[in-house]
């Protein structure tokens, strides 16, 4: 009877574990107005409009954010523009500076985090690599 009830108690856990489903997307990175990537909870580029610049490719949908002497930067590439929150994008690429190297991530998917009407500022999530972007697709 024991045992029963510890298997019974076992998969009342783990169906409750299964519902509470976190991609561990942190909803405080809705409110982050500049343009920047966060890996982890380290924010490694923020976009400074006084010392940065941006430029977007629609047809390669490319994103760029760099410092105005390109010691730092991201280029951000997805496989489609987002279109909706909610929508994932599969056949993305990330590149950015770090204090000694540049990184580079292929085939990620993004999930759609929000989107800015009318500014054409959008909010990505890579759960995989435990990234955020926001970018300004111009």
């Amino acid at each position: 009877m024991r045992k029963i009830l510890l298997r019974l108690v076992f998969l009342a856990s783990a169906l409750l574990a299964a519902g509470c489903h976190n991609d561990g997307f942190d909803q405080v990175w809705l409110k982050e107005e500049s343009l920047c990537v966060v890996s982890g909870t380290q924010k490694v580029f923020s976009y400074d409009p006084l010392t940065c610049q941006q430029a977007f490719n629609r047809s390669t949908r490319t994103f760029r954010a760099f410092t105005d002497d390109m010691s730092d930067y991201y280029v951000l590439t997805m496989g489609s523009l987002p279109s909706e929150e909610g929508e994932k994008i599969g056949g993305c690429s990330l590149e950015w500076t770090t204090a000694n190297d540049v990184k580079t991530l292929k085939g990620l998917t993004f999930a759609v985090e929000k989107i800015e009407p009318g500014s054409g500022k959008v909010w990505l999530w890579c759960s995989s690599e435990g990234l955020v972007v926001i970018a300004q697709l111009l």
